[in-house]
């Protein structure tokens, strides 16, 4: 998979102050909108997990109606042109979540990103509730992704690993990386395979940076040891494991 079909919705400022931004996505073959450096910040941790086989930005209109009271009802099921009226005294609203994502062993995701400090907010709660319904409806998970994914070393070990992710590699040279790490049962460090790499004449950090290509591009595997990504960190084969395993799953479920 690459996209869940097409965006319901273009991303757009309007309405409060936020940056706009595209992400020139490995996964995806393209470039993905971002409405937020949070929202971008979530895509680079989508572009590394291993789970995430592919996603889709602003992928659906979810509408439900709602009572002031706080209860939250679907007006359809998101998937055909049939709208339900609101009932008498419920009001009819919309919601785009942020993402869907699918994974390649768990179930897919619908996804909103959204700051701590507005999931008090009663339409917040409404918007959420409505998403998880759906989700729900179709047999996906609902996650709520927070500031909490800033948090420790993996962010920027992300943003390390795609400095270099759309780096040409010589064809020669991933060959002979990959024939490296297999040949031997214990991991190189990224200095030691770029020294490896680059023998008596080549330049070490060249190939260190050839290195974090591969990994951003789902070649190799990177363990950084609770520690941002760096020339000690272990390079191991994919079936190893991979950086940033299950980072695209952090958040939080949604229980109504």
């Amino acid at each position: 998979m690459t996209r869940y079909g097409s965006r319901a919705r273009t991303p757009s400022n309007r309405g409060w102050p936020k940056v706009i931004g595209r992400f020139p996505s490995q996964k995806c073959s393209g470039l993905v909108w971002s409405e937020g450096a949070l929202e971008r910040d979530y895509i680079r941790l989508l572009e590394l997990d291993p789970e995430v086989t592919g996603y889709q930005e602003q992928p659906i209109l979810v509408r439900y109606m709602y009572w002031e009271r706080g209860v939250v009802c679907l007006l359809d099921d998101g998937a055909s042109d049939k709208v339900t009226e609101p009932e008498p005294g419920y009001k009819a609203a919309r919601y785009y979540p942020d993402f869907y994502v699918e994974r390649a062993e768990l179930p897919p995701m619908l996804v909103e990103v959204k700051n701590e400090a507005l999931l008090t907010d009663p339409s917040v709660k409404r918007k959420l509730t409505a998403g998880y319904l759906l989700a729900k409806s179709r047999g996906w998970e609902f996650r709520v992704i927070t500031e909490e994914i800033r948090q420790g070393p993996l962010l920027e070990s992300a943003r390390v690993i795609q400095r270099y992710s759309r780096m040409e590699v010589p064809a020669c040279v991933a060959l002979r990386t990959l024939q490296i790490i297999n040949a031997v049962g214990e991991p190189y460090t990224v200095r030691q395979l770029g020294e490896r790499l680059a023998g008596v004449q080549g330049d070490p950090r060249t190939h260190e940076a050839y290195v974090y290509a591969l990994v951003g591009r789902g070649a190799l595997s990177l363990h950084p040891q609770g520690k941002v990504v760096g020339p000690e960190s272990f390079v191991q084969s994919v079936g190893g494991g991979r950086f940033g395993i299950g980072a695209a799953s952090a958040g939080r479920s949604v229980l109504v």
